[in-house]
């Protein structure tokens, strides 16, 4: 097993290293050779010719009939492209269609925005975004909030505020409020409290129960109605001290 696995690396090593000479030969070969259908040396193909010329890695991959393979080569592709710095990334994932790949793709490239160029660069990418019919641009928001909100939940919430009532808001609060549980459960009750109630707020707390944990074991869940006068069966249980929306309001 061990010989198996110096083996495997020494074959992603060498593939790099093919793909950033002839990237075109690398690709062909990996194509016909067992061992070279695997993720690891696709990965290590794809992003380096993506590296090197994206548009043409594009349309190579386009070919891979291989499900799995396809998505891997997908993801290495936008990792290289946006590493390379070259334009044109942003209108090949408007070009990707509707579904987990265009989704993960997403996710990739406003991950890497938030910790190389900044939660305040991130969101001025994705307010800039032309305006679409298929999601896209929802998309964008909402993964960028995601990853804002895991390294700067105080910013991340105050962009949610400002877009989470219009068109690209859907989803906003939830994402932040959720990412935020997971350092501080309070803190994101807290600034929930704060928001407009309605259905866009309410849906923003369903998760809240999973991730902050409740240290009272005596407390049976119940109902527990939200400001809008809705009710969502036991959503607000287990929170610190069983806080609800109202108790927060004061």
């Amino acid at each position: 097993m061990r010989g198996r696995g110096v083996i495997s690396v020494a074959v992603v090593l060498l593939a790099d290293w093919w793909a950033r000479l002839d990237p075109t030969g690398a690709f062909e070969w990996i194509q016909r050779e067992r061992m070279g259908m695997t993720p690891a040396v696709t990965t290590a193909v794809v992003r380096a010719w993506a590296g090197r010329d994206p548009e043409e890695a594009a349309r190579a991959i386009e070919g891979i009939a291989n499900r799995e393979l396809h998505r891997t080569s997908v993801d290495a592709l936008v990792r290289g492209w946006n590493d390379s710095g070259r334009p044109g990334l942003t209108a090949y994932l408007v070009a990707l269609p509707r579904g987990i790949e265009r989704q993960r793709a997403i996710s990739l490239v406003a991950r890497s925005k938030v910790h190389r160029e900044g939660v305040e660069e991130t969101f001025r990418w994705a307010e800039a975004l032309p305006d679409d019919p298929d999601g896209f641009k929802l998309n964008v928001f909402r993964r960028v909030a995601s990853w804002a909100a895991e390294v700067d939940p105080q910013r991340a919430a105050a962009w949610a505020e400002r877009h989470g009532q219009g068109e690209y808001g859907k989803g906003l609060y939830r994402r932040v409020g959720t990412r935020w549980a997971r350092q501080d459960g309070l803190a994101a009750m807290t600034w929930l409290a704060t928001l407009p109630a309605g259905p866009r707020r309410d849906v923003g707390v369903e998760d809240l129960p999973e991730l902050v944990g409740h240290p009272r074991k005596d407390l049976e869940p119940v109902p527990t109605p939200l400001t809008s006068g809705k009710t969502h069966d036991g959503c607000l249980l287990k929170i610190p001290g069983a806080l609800t929306l109202e108790t927060l309001r004061g």
